[in-house]
């Protein structure tokens, strides 16, 4: 069973990893759990304050019921 999560985690840090030396960031920044997410909103250009609503996972489930909602009405 760990050698299954082992294996789906390897790739994404990899894929993490490619994309920081890309966007001109550290690699290893990717490595370090809330500072990569932190880094990859700072390359996407949101504000950091919406790793507050990332953490809190109640609150989140609702943001994403109403973009959701959103997206649905305006297709």
């Amino acid at each position: 069973m760990y050698y299954l999560l082992l294996a789906l985690h390897i790739p994404a840090f990899v894929f993490l990893f490619k994309l920081f030396e890309s966007a001109n960031e550290n690699g290893w920044y990717s490595l370090i759990p809330i500072y990569n997410l932190i880094i990859l909103l700072r390359i996407v250009q949101i504000k950091a304050f919406f790793i507050i609503i990332y953490l809190l996972p109640l609150l989140s489930y609702f943001i994403y019921q109403e973009l959701f909602f959103i997206t649905n009405l305006l297709s």
